[in-house]
């Protein structure tokens, strides 16, 4: 199918005579010279010249680094197995904390929810207000067996050194939260009195799915009817080197996550001894299947957070990038081919197929009646879990492989928050103080995150993490050697800072 558009777009423009070509040329020239810069407007160039860097008031980053040293050294852990949690190692934490920051445990009402979550109101003074939820988890994925002499230092070791500050939790997530805690801190030492209530949401869960945090907590605020105008949870970040034709760092804000639905698909066939095979056995009936979905995905587009970000980016992208990207209309199918080519970006444009699991066969020499295969499926907003059963049987044509799976079980994509909202204005000039060289473009978040829970409760859920990413760091995120670097982190705080301020004032 790629194949065919390719060749099909490269017969339409050898098709066009040559004044025509150079008409239609300057036509996208100029769609793109009339593109607003978004991505980096006058209104945010004003704000970062005349402003430059987010809240000012004097960090004590030494200080600060060794909190988040310490709060590292936490096994804040989750399993899959619930009866292998240390519920000491949260209780020891939120010890720690209350220690550390006396005023937001003073100010704050900490709401008890039954579990190992930490949820905090700082009230308003106009409690009619749309307040604001704050998001980070305490909880940190294991290491994997094996891996721990892989790492420059101890994974629970919160070593400061090189430059960075080391350690499971440093990037997912425990950064972010002590970060909000040392901005709420300094703000509240300050004197700040809130007119908008916030709200703190600190799951403990969230790595195995967070029905004892962020669910209880979303349900809470929804049940107790509170306005909440937006939430900003983890997720994307400031990218450096990684969106492709733009060489200036971006700040990309998740508008929604991806959904996700598991099936299975099962063949059986007569069994018996391997030296009488049949002509296709339930293991190669299986693989026939899963190489038809393979070679055959999901439909792709570009409409929605896609196109956002691309018009966004259009502006700041090389040539002949950028001529490419400002004009959708003629290029969606070769823009599209690009994107399909890449694993990264192949995923905000389609629902991805990934064959999971597989299970076949007890002995060498004896015929296996039955095959199966567990296929993950990660839904773009739009998508439906029917959509993906229809899918299926329409690929692999054939009624002897039997599809496990129905479209209730599917957990279809998040809605899609606004880029027109006052929060994401807020959002935004917060990213532009705290970022002065990043360009801004709103993303889709691949993987899940707790703030898919926020959206019965929040008008709007944004994603975004204030950590400056490089390609090298990519691996590290639930791999060896996390690590945050050093000024990042207190640029992290006076991001949470700034943003706690301009929310307020908004």
């Amino acid at each position: 199918m790629a194949k065919g558009r390719k060749r099909r777009s490269l017969i339409l423009w050898l098709s066009i005579p040559f004044a025509a070509l150079i008409t239609l040329l300057a036509l996208m020239a100029l769609r793109l010279m009339l593109l607003p810069d978004t991505a980096h407007s006058e209104k945010q160039q004003a704000i970062t010249g005349a402003m430059a860097g987010a809240y000012s008031h004097p960090i004590d980053g030494e200080a600060a680094l060794m909190r988040l040293s310490q709060a590292l050294q936490f096994q804040t852990i989750s399993t899959e197995n619930p009866a292998d949690r240390d519920a000491s190692a949260f209780a020891a934490f939120h010890a720690f904390l209350a220690d550390h920051f006396p005023l937001v445990h003073a100010r704050a009402e900490r709401i008890d929810l039954g579990s190992d979550a930490l949820f905090f109101k700082l009230a308003g003074s106009k409690p009619t207000l749309p307040g604001s939820v704050l998001m980070a988890h305490q909880d940190v994925v294991p290491i994997e067996p094996g891996t721990d002499q892989d790492w420059q230092h101890p994974p629970f070791s919160g070593a400061i050194a090189d430059g960075h500050i080391w350690g499971r939790g440093a990037m997912d997530d425990k950064g972010a939260l002590l970060a909000i805690l040392e901005a709420l801190e300094l703000l509240l030492a300050d004197g700040f009195e809130p007119e908008r209530t916030l709200w703190l949401a600190f799951g403990a869960d969230e790595e195995v799915g967070g029905e004892n945090g962020a669910v209880k907590i979303a349900t809470w605020l929804s049940e107790h009817d509170i306005p909440i105008a937006f939430a900003l949870d983890e997720g994307l970040a400031v990218l450096h080197g990684i969106t492709p034709g733009v060489s200036a760092p971006v700040a990309m804000v998740g508008l929604a996550e991806k959904g996700s639905m598991t099936i299975r698909l099962s063949a059986q066939e007569d069994g018996g001894h391997s030296s009488m095979p049949p002509r296709i056995s339930a293991p190669g009936r299986l693989a026939k299947a899963l190489t038809r979905l393979e070679r055959n995905p999901m439909p792709a587009s570009l409409d929605g957070i896609p196109a956002q970000m691309l018009v966004r980016l259009a502006p700041h992208m090389d040539f002949p990038l950028d001529l490419i990207t400002a004009n959708l209309w003629l290029t969606e199918a070769l823009v599209i081919d690009q994107f399909s080519a890449a694993p990264s970006s192949n995923s905000m444009i389609r629902t991805t197929t990934a064959i999971t699991m597989l299970q076949a066969g007890f002995k060498s020499n004896v015929l296996a009646q039955t095959a199966e295969a567990t296929i993950n499926f990660r839904l773009r907003p739009g998508d439906s879990g029917q959509d993906i059963l229809d899918h299926v049987r329409r690929v692999i044509d054939d009624e002897a492989i039997t599809i496990h799976g129905t479209d209730e079980e599917a957990q279809p994509a998040s809605p899609i928050s606004s880029t027109q909202s006052a929060a994401f204005s807020v959002l935004e000039r917060s990213i532009a103080k705290s970022f002065p060289d990043a360009l801004l473009a709103p993303g889709l978040v691949i993987a899940a995150t707790d703030g898919r829970h926020f959206t019965k409760a929040a008008d709007d859920v944004y994603r975004f993490s204030p950590m400056r990413l490089h390609p090298d760091d990519l691996a590290r995120l639930h791999g060896t050697n996390e690590r945050l670097k050093i000024d990042n982190y207190l640029e992290m705080i006076g991001f949470y800072a700034e943003l706690i301020n301009a929310t307020d004032q908004n």
